[in-house]
């Protein structure tokens, strides 16, 4: 009888660790979704400083 209640608690175990795996990869792949995007915008935000750096210079 113990050893089947053994075996019972290494499934559930197993069920939730796997679970775990799921939900870990799930908000690392939104963090990074997240980190891609700030790294878009901050790009874009350079360039158009740039952009506007240069168009001021050649109006002075």
């Amino acid at each position: 009888m113990n050893e089947n209640k053994f075996e019972q608690i290494l499934e559930i175990l197993r069920t939730d660790i796997t679970t775990m795996k799921a939900d870990i990869a799930w908000i690392k792949g939104k963090l990074e979704g997240r980190a891609e995007t700030r790294h878009v915008i901050l790009t874009t935000i350079s360039v158009v400083a740039a952009i506007a750096a240069v168009i001021f210079a050649i109006l002075k």
